[in-house]
């Protein structure tokens, strides 16, 4: 069996049977994207699993990708295409993700499920559940096209009763066109340090080196709970701070 398809095979299995060991996965190609992936979607769970999705001039393109359930999660997408990408979802918390966007890559194409439940986020670095925790994530674009919401940290909007609190999240923007969404959604932005429902919305960060945007930029939204010191700030792209690097 080619060394390849060896790896597949491994990937595949340690999928299928929910494997609790982190896992590290890299595709840089079409053929090997859909060698790892299932309905061209690639979701894993768990922790501490790292996933890189592209190379320069790759142009692959699947549907949703997520690098885990949980903590401590990163993704690295390049010159890729995806309707929904996640540093972590359907956890009950979200801390310590990442996700990184690179090159000419495009993100975020509207379905009927984001107009049946009223929004759409192409970007999420980590996702928790109604009444779980978002901390610590960070997402990093460096280029590319979206439409939908781009958020660090973002607690499930789908119980409007949740009380899980999104605080510490950060989003950096070095570069990248975001598009207004088509979906009727409340509030519009194109970028949110961090979303919570009926719990905090807290010391979210958003920096702003480069892009054009259709919509707006918040450091913290929550619907009904608290949202403070939160903050949103604009720099040249040589200040530090504007990557997902330790």
């Amino acid at each position: 069996m080619k060394k390849k398809q060896l790896l597949a095979t491994l990937v595949m299995l340690s999928l299928m049977q929910g494997s609790v060991y982190a896992k590290d996965i890299t595709a840089e190609t079409q053929e090997e994207y859909n060698a790892v992936a299932a309905n061209d979607s690639l979701i894993l769970t768990g922790d501490n699993n790292t996933v890189n999705i592209g190379a320069e001039g790759a142009n692959i393109t699947g549907d949703v990708i997520t690098a885990g359930s949980g903590n401590n999660n990163t993704l690295t997408i390049t010159d890729s295409n995806f309707n929904n990408v996640y540093g972590a979802n359907d956890g009950e918390n979200a801390v310590a993700n990442a996700v990184t966007i690179n090159g000419n890559s495009v993100i975020g194409i509207e379905t009927e499920e984001d107009e049946d439940r009223g929004y759409n986020y192409s970007v999420i670095g980590g996702q928790a559940a109604a009444n779980g925790q978002s901390s610590q994530n960070n997402v990093v674009i460096n280029g590319g096209t979206f439409e939908g919401t781009v958020a660090g940290g973002l607690i499930n909007l789908d119980d409007e009763n949740g009380t899980g609190s999104a605080t510490n999240n950060k989003v950096i923007i070095n570069g990248g066109y975001f598009k207004e969404s088509d979906v009727e959604q409340n509030p519009t932005d194109s970028i949110q340090g961090g979303r919570a429902v009926a719990g905090d919305a807290n010391n979210n960060e958003v920096y702003i080196y480069g892009g054009s945007f259709e919509q707006h930029i918040k450091g913290g939204v929550s619907k009904t709970g608290n949202a403070s010191q939160n903050k949103v700030v604009i720099g040249e792209i040589n200040d530090s701070d504007n990557s997902n690097d330790d």
